[in-house]
């Protein structure tokens, strides 16, 4: 399952081994103010109709701590070299 956590939007589909889309994408609107918990529940309710799956990824923009690798046990694995 791929999902995208927009500022407008968020969206998402399922896709197979090869990164093919075999869903069609599934869109709704990012409710505005958006806390955490009000994510999660509109984020459930979007990928409710959508077919077994068995690894999640995630996009979400806005500010990071800058250069760090956080892998998906939430341990930062260290810093990204960063050319200014």
């Amino acid at each position: 399952m791929a999902i995208d956590i927009g500022g407008t939007g968020l969206k998402a589909s399922v896709l197979d081994s090869k990164g093919n889309m075999i869903t069609e994408r599934v869109r709704v609107a990012t409710p505005p103010k958006c806390p955490p918990k009000l994510l999660v529940e509109t984020l459930a309710s979007l990928v409710a109709p959508l077919p077994h799956y068995d690894r999640v990824s995630v996009g979400f923009p806005g500010e990071a701590p800058p250069q760090l690798v956080v892998e998906t046990q939430a341990r930062v694995v260290g810093p990204i070299p960063h050319n200014e």
